[in-house]
């Protein structure tokens, strides 16, 4: 069984962080404890969005495809409280098979106790996807009627002692968004709208692994569903290429006959 990388090693492969900061990050957590990466959002070494993309590749999730304005009857399916305990929304609903299938966004996809829970309050079948936790407030904040701008949105820093306060986060290359931004569905999926394609999954632990960051355990694996349609396919390897011919002979070796 392949094992399941770090955040922190993911992070620094998809060029969110450096090492450096990581282990920034884990000087922080090993003296007042929380998530590693929280705690790199906190300090303004990573941006929420980085950091989403990096649990949708260690834990397999989907990240969701949020409108800016979400229907309130949507909306009121997961109770305020609720919702804002757990850093969920619901963001759509679809009638599958017969039955109603309610799509409810998060920030932690390894919040087993939050998602029992949402599931319970709902009622229905529920399906979780990943989503920026930034992103979820503001879509809570338009919810509630108020006009929502980024400025009122600010990365709130962690109380640490002053040797640990970073300086100004360098800026990072190429797009941030880039992998976030959903694909054009197929016209035949009707659910597309709610997913973007699934990040890579992430590779066996290298020699990083003693000094990148701590990982929550991987959820329990899930049966294959009726929404299987709602994930890119796996793209084929390939095809390997054929040995020509030697000399006008096959290149296969031909084995003597056992009669």
């Amino acid at each position: 069984m392949a094992v399941r990388k770090k955040l922190g090693e993911i992070l620094v492969e998809q060029g969110a962080t450096t090492p450096d900061k990581v282990k920034r990050g884990l000087g922080y957590q090993r003296q007042w404890g929380g998530k590693v990466g929280r705690i790199l959002v906190e300090m303004k070494l990573v941006s929420e969005e980085q950091l989403a993309r990096a649990l949708a590749s260690q834990s397999r999730m989907p990240l969701a495809k949020m409108k800016a304005e979400i229907p309130a009857s949507v909306v009121a399916l997961v109770p305020q409280e609720l919702a804002e305990k757990h850093e969920a929304i619901a963001f759509g609903m679809r009638t599958v098979d017969k039955a109603e299938t309610v799509y409810v966004a998060l920030a932690d996809p390894y919040n087993i106790t939050g998602m029992d829970e949402i599931r319970f309050r709902i009622g229905k079948t529920v399906k979780f996807a990943l989503a920026p936790a930034d992103e979820i407030k503001r879509a809570q904040a338009r919810a509630r009627g108020e006009v929502v701008r980024e400025a009122e949105l600010p990365v709130e820093e962690p109380r640490r002692p002053a040797e640990l306060v970073p300086a100004a986060p360098l800026p990072v290359s190429g797009d941030p968004l880039a992998g976030l931004m959903p694909s054009a569905p197929p016209a035949s999926d009707p659910l597309a709208d709610l997913f973007s394609p699934p990040q890579p999954a992430a590779s066996p632990v290298s020699e990083l692994d003693e000094l990148l960051g701590l990982g929550a355990p991987p959820p329990p694996p899930s049966a294959a569903s009726v929404l299987d349609d709602l994930f890119s396919p796996q793209v084929a390897a390939p095809p390997q290429p054929v040995s020509p011919p030697v000399g006008g002979r096959s290149a296969v070796p031909v084995l003597p006959s056992t009669a």
